[in-house]
């Protein structure tokens, strides 16, 4: 007779003969069902339980539980678990481990999860300066909204009038960029790189195989594009009191940086939000972090209110 049983039962059963030394050939399906696998940028239960057993904790130092697999979750898994590999992810062996010693593991890590900042990459740098840093910027708008390689020759629907383009960066309306020095760098790797590779250039290819490259790219972009039409833009359309207030606020920052691949247009218009948030008083931060959402959500456009989900669900959980 076959007997079914829960997969909560399941975990139960394993996890108390792990604890009692008793050897099982039992493997609990808990974790990811394709790579069996908890990867960063996953979201579930399951990741909750792991940021409770490792002690994760927000900025006022009390115990954070997201649900959310970001940079800081990470982190303390490495310094809990050094065997830890980014590649794999959390396997269902170092998952029970957690689990195992979840009250050891969370008594010991007094850690509050740190800051972004540094250069981009796939495992970006973090520091505890409490900053964002424009290549970090670059790299979150890429992997969440903006995506990869568009080329009109590829003849899908949708597009528009859209050029050429990537990471965002459209060579065909985004003059000021394409002709620029760093522009003509940018666009120079790529063509060099697609004559080197034709085949890999295909529809949102996002240099997945050629992070060197990809965070060049990034780089360029952040450095050179975003960081001085950020500065020029947020004296123009902030005020003094605004700008200090975005500046030092990762978040915020993020939000009015990614208002200059929506248009200038949509930049003044999440600036006069905050402006006007500001100036009656508002200093909170997570009131403000709410304003500059529902700047996006509620504009009335559905490209606009798309990203806006994207930033509140994705992005400002993994710069938290």
């Amino acid at each position: 007779m076959r007997i079914l049983i829960t997969e909560e039962q399941l975990n139960k059963i394993v996890l108390e003969q792990s604890k009692s030394g008793i050897a099982t050939n039992i493997e609990p399906k808990v974790l990811d069902d394709k790579t069996n696998t908890l990867k960063k940028q996953m979201k579930g239960e399951k990741i909750g339980q792991v940021q409770k057993c490792i002690g994760l904790k927000g900025k006022d130092g009390k115990p954070l539980i997201t649900n959310f697999f970001g940079n800081y979750t990470e982190q303390l898994v490495k310094k809990g678990f050094p065997e830890y590999d980014a590649s794999v992810g959390i396997t269902q062996t170092l998952y029970n481990k957690i689990i195992n010693n979840c009250n050891k593991i969370s008594s010991k890590n007094t850690a509050q999860p740190t800051k972004m900042s540094g250069t981009t990459s796939g495992t970006t740098n973090l520091k505890t300066s409490g900053s964002i840093s424009f290549p970090n910027i670059v790299d979150l708008a890429v992997k969440h909204i903006e995506g990869g390689y568009y080329n009109p020759a590829f003849k899908i629907g949708g597009m528009g009038d859209s050029g050429e383009t990537m990471f965002g960066m459209d060579r065909k309306h985004g003059t000021d960029f394409t002709n620029s020095s760093a522009g003509r760098e940018f666009w120079g790797l790529i063509d060099a790189d697609r004559r080197k590779n034709p085949k890999k250039w295909k529809y949102l290819y996002t240099l997945q195989d050629n992070p060197d490259l990809s965070n060049k790219l990034k780089t360029i972009i952040g450095n050179n594009w975003l960081a001085p039409n950020y500065e020029d833009n947020t004296k123009r359309y902030l005020t003094p009191e605004a700008k200090k207030v975005v500046d030092s606020d990762p978040k915020l920052k993020f939000h009015m940086s990614y208002g200059l691949w929506n248009g200038i247009g949509w930049f003044n218009k999440f600036a006069k939000k905050l402006n006007n948030a500001i100036n009656s008083g508002v200093t909170d931060s997570e009131k403000l972090h709410n304003v500059a959402l529902n700047s996006r959500i509620q504009s009335g456009n559905k490209l606009i209110t798309k990203g806006g989900r994207k930033i509140q669900n994705d992005i400002f959980p993994e710069i938290a």
